[in-house]
């Protein structure tokens, strides 16, 4: 894995203790819906979020909320252990 950009970064941190990013899956006009428990850093972005992703560093579970598909998209063990690695959380 490549080092972490400062907005990779702030991204797992926002998603320390809990917080997670939900994105609809459903086709039709909610599609692509981002919302989330916690407010999202400043440099967030997809891409950002895809790349972590692709690394392990979070992970998803699909739910249903009022017949749309949602992606809950939370840090995963892998992502809380890196953060422990650079010193961002103790």
């Amino acid at each position: 894995m490549e080092k972490l950009s400062h907005n990779q970064v702030d991204l797992l941190m926002s998603l320390h203790g809990g917080n997670h990013i939900d994105i609809c899956t459903s086709v039709g006009r909610s599609l692509g819906k981002i919302t989330s428990k916690a407010t999202l850093p400043y440099g967030f972005s997809k891409s950002v979020m895809n790349s972590l992703y692709t690394w392990g560093l979070l992970v998803e579970k699909e739910f249903l909320d009022c017949g749309l598909r949602w992606s809950r998209v939370s840090i995963s063990t892998k992502g809380m252990l890196h953060l422990k690695e650079v010193g961002a959380i103790l």
